[in-house]
């Protein structure tokens, strides 16, 4: 009898433990995970990651950029002798325009990348590179902020339409109060 008895409670909680997981299996998700490391040619600092819309993650190191496609990592770095490399290899952002064209903001410089040419290219104002510092994503452009960009401090600079433009940062309409744009 109490062998029975045992059996039941053992089937009960057999079937529970099944009917209770089932749900959680048949609708829960599946994660994989994969460990890129110094193995695979990863830095152990990292500046800043960006996914962008294709599907590519953007690592920004100290010592270049880097691809991850999902399989493998493409490292990006300043060649002097190279107008179509990165300006700098200390990478401070990463960000992607309305167009979906990635943009990479380096201590010396800023850098559009070219997927069909798989290069940069670095814009000029006035025949100088762009130095930013932070940039932001506004309706018609991007929006940049750093140290030769702000002068006079009451400038910002934007791109759209492939070309950079210098606006002021006062709005008429607010009394000559700063707009509160990420600059």
């Amino acid at each position: 009898m109490k062998k029975s008895i045992w059996i039941k409670h053992f089937f009960c909680l057999l079937a529970f433990l099944i009917v209770g997981t089932f749900p959680a299996i048949s609708i829960g998700n599946h994660y994989d995970f994969k460990l890129i490391g110094s193995q695979n040619g990863m830095p152990s600092i990292i500046s800043c990651i960006y996914t962008e819309q294709k599907g590519f993650i953007w690592i920004g190191t100290p010592t270049g950029l880097i691809r991850f496609d999902g399989t493998e990592l493409k490292k990006y770095t300043a060649q002097p002798d190279n107008e179509n490399s990165l300006p700098n290899d200390s990478i401070l952002q990463i960000i992607e325009d309305n167009q979906q064209t990635t943009w990479i903001l380096t201590t010396t410089g800023i850098a559009r990348y070219s997927l069909i040419h798989d290069n940069f290219f670095i814009p000029k104002l006035n025949n100088q590179p762009i130095i930013a510092k932070s940039i932001c994503k506004i309706a018609d452009g991007l929006l940049f902020g750093g140290i030769n960009i702000l002068m006079p401090p009451t400038r910002f600079l934007s791109y759209g339409n492939s070309r950079p433009t210098s606006r002021s940062l006062y709005d008429p309409y607010k009394c000559g109060k700063p707009i509160p744009y990420c600059v």
